[in-house]
């Protein structure tokens, strides 16, 4: 079995803070933005004349701005993996100043693109030599409304360094920082990170599971009003950007850069409101399987004392086999990860929570997890590598201006994967308390994507049009939260006391406004690729690989064409709604 490293080698991207590399791309990165800006600024219109010197333009444009990547996010992965690591806390810090520095020399290229007449971006957006950036220029057009002018864009940059993004670094050291009341089970083992404690919400033993709970709430509400003004001041910035912009609203200004158009925003909170009741249906299930009242911490709950544990390898060479099912070319790029070692598992103090997968086009994608073992952690390891997959083929395909996806197509195939996980589980599987487990952990999997982050965006809706009337505290915030979850849980789940302090730990809500909704579109989206793939089988794969390379040079809707699926079809979310009935019919079958 392959030996693994629980801990990313990041030298792809530099050695060290210390290396010859960093040090020269940081020290020159404002040179060569300033040079940039003084051999095109002004010019760009009489540039764009020419199409192989608008290319050519552009293609100097990525070098640097790829560069800038670089240098923001090496300091972005080591704090990621230790927020302690103060290291990379002060060079975090600096290369946020010099890259927000180096950025405000190049503001001029994407505003002089913008200022061209209509009919001169249309000829851009039609040239077949053009044909990597046709969606960006398309987006540059839908974007020029509202932008502002490059004085204001500068300030507006610059002044996020000690406005948004600051508080936000704020929350997440501050977090880091934190120590959480450890919690033993009755095995006697002591969980005392909150990764490890979160994972107990999946532990047999009510008692632990609440003592868990219990445990990482505690530290929000010690710090609820903290959390309660970072939010507030985010939550302004936005409103105060968006209204700079001439958008209505931080919603509106938010639904186009995701490309996802208001109406299908709308849908996809109509269905996630009127399925209440299938959340509510399988709480009371669970409740009567379980013989007791589901409270907020059982949510995971597991109906048998089924308690599987993996170490990595082994799953790793598990979600290898899974991967096979859909072709070499899948697994292959999977082993590229840990072969690699640009995977980060392992469970320390002052790691940041949550797992992801960081791409920068020309380098190969990093994922961070802190892997405990558990089947949750089976799965969310297939997860980040789906969206590792997406990320290679999109950097094989597509140019820096048109590799980032959107987030209804970033999703997709994190997804696929989880599916595609559950189903070689289920057909390998002969123990049938181990097979009621997993398909109890996709169904409360899609249960949260559906309704726990609908509910957020629920929330942040409040938020922001609290916002745009005045200010709100930690009070109020905690109060919206608890309504909406006991909304939600009806009288099927018991909501305690401590839940009202469980939203200062989404960090989407502090770093990008209504970002969980699209969790809620792309899963939807998802389990209709699935449901082809299930359908056509190998011939589904060319075309869902070419879905992946598109990675962000087509709208979502252009972009599922190719698969033939269209995300603006209500019957596309009423279809993930069926879909995770149908599973929990499945599941009172196995009774």
């Amino acid at each position: 079995m392959q030996k693994i490293s629980t801990s990313w080698n990041l030298s792809d991207l530099y050695e060290s803070f210390e290396s010859e590399k960093f040090q020269q791309e940081f020290a020159e990165i404002i040179s060569k933005c300033e040079a940039f800006r003084e051999k095109f600024s002004g010019k760009i219109a009489e540039i764009a004349q020419e199409i192989a010197n608008i290319k050519a333009c552009i293609e100097e444009y990525e070098s640097i701005v790829n560069i800038e990547q670089s240098l923001y996010s090496y300091p972005a992965l080591k704090f990621n993996a230790d927020t302690r690591d103060k290291e990379a806390v002060e060079w975090q810090q600096k290369t946020q100043q010099v890259v927000s520095a180096a950025s405000n020399s190049l503001i001029f290229f994407s505003l002089e693109l913008q200022a061209l007449p209509r009919e001169d971006i249309q000829r851009l957006i039609n040239a077949p030599e053009l044909a990597p950036y046709r969606h960006y220029f398309e987006n540059l057009l839908k974007l020029k409304p509202h932008t502002l002018s490059e004085e204001v864009e500068q300030v507006l940059n610059e002044m996020s360094l000690a406005g948004v993004s600051a508080f936000v670094q704020l929350r997440e050291q501050h977090l880091g920082a934190q120590e959480f009341e450890p919690v033993t089970t009755p095995e006697g083992k002591t969980a005392e990170t909150e990764p490890e404690i979160s994972a107990l919400l999946f532990h047999p033993d009510a008692e632990t599971r609440l003592s868990a709970y219990r445990s990482v709430r505690k530290v929000y509400e010690e710090h609820n009003l903290l959390y309660g003004i970072v939010l507030q001041k985010i939550a302004l910035h936005y409103k105060l950007v968006s209204n700079r912009r001439n958008f209505k609203s931080t919603l509106e200004a938010q639904l186009l850069g995701d490309e996802v158009p208001e109406s299908v925003y709308r849908n996809v909170m109509d269905v996630t409101r009127e399925g209440f009741g299938l959340f509510q249906d399988y709480y009371r299930y669970k409740a009567d399987e379980l013989g007791e009242k589901i409270r907020i911490c059982d949510l995971y709950a597991p109906f048998d004392q089924v308690q599987v544990l993996k170490e990595l390898p082994e799953t790793v060479e598990m979600i290898y086999e899974a991967m096979s099912l859909v072709d070499s070319e899948f697994e292959g790029i999977v082993r590229g990860f840990f072969e690699g070692e640009y995977v980060d598992s392992a469970v320390r103090k002052g790691k940041r929570g949550g797992a992801f997968c960081w791409g920068i086009w020309g380098y190969h994608p990093y994922i961070l997890q802190s892997y405990t073992g558990t089947p949750d952690s089976w799965f969310t390891l297939a997860h980040e590598l789906g969206h590792g997959i997406h990320g290679v083929l999109t950097n094989r395909a597509q140019r820096l201006l048109g590799a980032d996806p959107p987030m209804v197509l970033a999703e997709i195939a994190s997804t696929f994967n989880e599916l595609l996980l559950l189903d070689y589980l289920l057909e390998r599987e002969t123990d049938e308390a181990l097979k009621k487990s997993l398909i109890t952990k996709q169904i409360e999997d899609s249960l949260n994507l559906l309704f726990r982050q609908t509910t957020i965006s629920r929330l942040e809706e409040d938020i922001h049009n609290k916002t745009a009337e005045g200010a709100f505290d930690s009070d109020w915030v905690n109060e919206r939260w608890m309504n909406w979850y006991q909304t939600l849980g009806g009288d099927a789940v018991e909501i305690l006391p401590e839940h009202r302090f469980d939203w200062a730990r989404i960090g989407h809500i502090f770093f990008k406004p209504f970002y969980c909704y699209n969790y809620c579109l792309s899963h939807m989206v998802s389990l209709a690729c699935y449901a082809r793939f299930k359908d056509e089988g190998k011939a589904f794969v060319p075309k869902f690989k070419k879905l992946l390379s598109l990675g962000g040079s087509k709208d979502p809707k252009s972009a599922l064409q190719s698969v033939g699926v269209d995300p603006t079809d209500p019957q596309v979310m009423q279809s993930a709604i069926d879909h995770t009935r149908g599973l929990l019919d499945k599941l009172i079958e196995l009774k």
